[in-house]
């Protein structure tokens, strides 16, 4: 058995050492000061995570501490565990990997435990020979046992934090591919990016290996700081939750990093991309720059989800991924923010239990959208430039949210931390009913709840006129005849009226273009109106026409309109085309479905929804047809 050493300077005198431990059994505990003077704890104490080593004197200085444990190689997915997986010819295999965030490393070794207690890490895997052994770093050398076994030492990590250590023991086969258009790690002369897979699935590995060779040199020139490490290895996992960034050791479950040519639906492919994208943005954001506590969580992950869908865009643009975002990350995280248990962004941790519970749609969805947002206002320039000051000067440390808007006001000289507060700070978020008055718009805030008054009121919850927050909103505002922006703004207020130019007879004017901002609409029913047109000759970009949609369903939950005004304005879709516009129609006729299922009106209702979905399905069929793309094929199985 190995022993964990734990080399480190005390600046005050000690006479105890705590550190994190979890289901671990101390067989042994030894200090060493620095002139070599060993001293036996006379007591150790473990109880709630934390193992206290009590010293026969006082300590200060440099120090030595070394411990001899044993834990429990389990299938919890929770410190090291044993994963199970079957090769092609059906013999049962089983490997050893880790998974340490957030608070699992106590559970594999002891350890200080905390996103703010960075280290060096020197990692030694002893393990049975011929076995693949993988960590952060590139394997440095192996020295061979008496037993049969194998020593692997691997090169030192960087200033890391612990919840980002990895390892990986078992039968895996791998293929790989060189970067060359990128910075290097310090002495490290070239670049290698490999997919390990279980037998017989490497070649599943290729699209995921085509994607991280693409996004590595994009965030690096995005970013303009080097990768940090000199090699990235990305392993498929029979038995995961999801994926984990581990520097340098990127794990994920099969189906989010494989991808069969035959078999895998172009839906898929597009969630491996942009899985891929987001845990490679973590290499920068999370890793080489680190939240100080599980507060700020929001930090990492907001920001790895908006990277994920700006990288892919850029590199695969054929994949149309905003138009994804709003409905699969925007919308589900609109509507969890309007429930009254939502919680801000930023959302205080106690303790390590509570940490488990924002790892949701909030951290990571209504991050990234705020973000998205912001990066919108600001433009991509002074935005970029501010994510590079914020990088160079954190790099290998911890931050906080107000360090990250302190990098962006200073490249932007825009108030940043004023406006973004409103966002990340309480939960919730507005809805701006839209009037027009001649060629003044008028527009009013108010935070909007999915609960309507008499709902709240018989629930004993606040109603909506009674909640009091309010926000810095990014206002703009666009005309239907030229598209041109005729309001670029921040409301401050409750209130704000917008002047705009002369329009034309029944021109539409459109508040959040591109469905950017993280706000409902509530047009007054004479501007809404206005859109058919453009909704049915589809001159009105589709994230807009998503957009409307979904603004609108939302003001039938809350109470600001009626289902028949709702019905009315679906018409409009009868022509519609675009897959991420049918999802959000599919899922709205799936719940009034379901509301009325047992009522006189389902048969009506149902006629309805045939109807409307009677053009697209007649245009799109059952069958492929050569060269139509994907999407179509996508779009079929809504009409079953």
């Amino acid at each position: 058995m190995l022993p964990n050493n734990f080399l480190f300077q005390m600046v005050h005198p000690v006479t105890q050492i705590s550190l994190n431990a979890l289901a671990l059994e101390i067989l042994e505990a030894l200090f060493i000061t620095g002139n070599g003077k060993e001293l036996q704890p006379t007591e150790i104490s473990h109880a709630s995570e934390i193992l206290t080593l009590y010293l026969p004197e006082e300590v200060t200085g440099d120090g030595v501490l070394k411990i001899r444990f044993k834990g429990i190689l389990d299938d919890d997915m929770k410190g090291l565990y044993r994963c199970k997986f079957d090769r092609p010819d059906g013999v049962t295999l089983f490997s050893a990997v880790t998974q340490f965030e957030p608070t699992f490393a106590r559970k594999a070794f002891p350890c200080w435990d905390e996103p703010s207690f960075k280290a060096y890490f020197d990692i030694d895997v002893q393990a049975e020979q011929g076995k693949t052994v993988l960590s952060n770093m590139p394997e440095q050398e192996r020295t061979s046992l008496e037993n049969g076994s194998e020593v692997v030492h691997f090169k030192r990590t960087p200033l890391m934090s612990s919840y980002l250590i990895a390892i990986a023991v078992g039968d895996f086969e791998f293929i790989e591919d060189h970067v060359n258009d990128i910075q290097v790690y310090l002495e490290f002369d070239s670049f290698q990016v490999r997919v390990y897979t279980s037998p017989g699935k490497k070649e599943q590995g290729r699209f995921g290996l085509e994607v991280a060779a693409r996004v590595l040199p994009f965030y690096d020139k995005f970013f303009k700081i080097p990768y940090p490490l000199p090699k990235l290895d990305m392993i498929a996992l029979t038995v995961i939750s999801g994926a984990m960034e581990n520097w340098g050791l990127i794990t994920y479950q099969e189906t989010m990093l494989l991808v069969d040519p035959e078999n895998t639906s172009s839906i898929m492919k597009q969630t491996a991309a942009i899985v891929v994208a987001h845990e490679i943005a973590h290499m920068w954001f999370g890793n080489l720059v680190t939240m100080e506590w599980w507060t700020d969580l929001w930090l990492k992950e907001g920001f790895a989800t908006f990277m994920e869908f700006l990288s892919i865009d850029r590199l695969y643009p054929e994949f149309h991924i905003w138009d994804q975002f709003v409905e699969d990350a925007f919308n589900p995280a609109l509507e969890m923010d309007a429930l009254e248990n939502s919680h801000p962004v930023e959302v205080q941790v106690e303790n390590p239990a509570q940490v488990h519970e924002i790892f949701d749609n909030i951290s990571y969805s209504k991050g990234a959208a705020i973000i998205r947002m912001l990066h919108d206002f600001l433009s991509d320039e002074p935005f970029s430039n501010g994510l590079q000051s914020y990088l160079a000067k954190n790099k290998y440390g911890n931050t906080q949210t107000d360090n990250l808007w302190e990098a962006l006001e200073g490249s932007s000289s825009v108030p940043v931390a004023a406006m973004m507060s409103t966002w990340t700070r309480q939960k919730g978020f507005p809805v701006i009913s839209a009037t027009l008055d001649g060629q003044e718009v008028q527009l009013q805030q108010a935070c909007f709840t999915s609960l309507n008054t008499a709902d709240a009121t018989l629930l004993g919850l606040p109603v909506q006129s009674a909640r009091t927050e309010k926000w810095m909103i990014p206002i703009k505002l666009i005309r239907g005849s030229t598209g041109e922006v005729v309001a670029h703004t921040v409301m401050k207020d409750e209130k704000l009226s917008l002047q705009v130019p002369p329009l034309q007879a029944c021109e539409w004017i459109k508040l959040n273009p591109g469905t950017v901002a993280f706000y409902r609409v509530c047009y007054e029913k004479d501007l809404l109106m206005r859109f058919q047109p453009a909704i049915e000759g589809k001159t009105l970009p589709p994230l807009d026409r998503l957009g409307l949609l979904n603004d609108l369903y939302a003001m039938v939950i809350s109470g600001k309109c009626s289902t028949n005004e709702l019905l009315s304005f679906l018409r409009f879709y009868r022509e519609e085309e675009e897959y991420p516009v049918w999802c959000s129609i599919a899922n709205i006729i799936q719940k009034i479905l379901a509301l009325l299922e047992y009522s006189e009106n389902f048969e009506k209702f149902r006629t309805f929804a045939v109807d409307l979905l009677t053009p697209i399905r007649q245009k799109v069929g059952w069958d492929p047809v050569p060269n139509e793309g994907e999407s179509p094929t996508e779009r079929a199985t809504y009409f079953a």
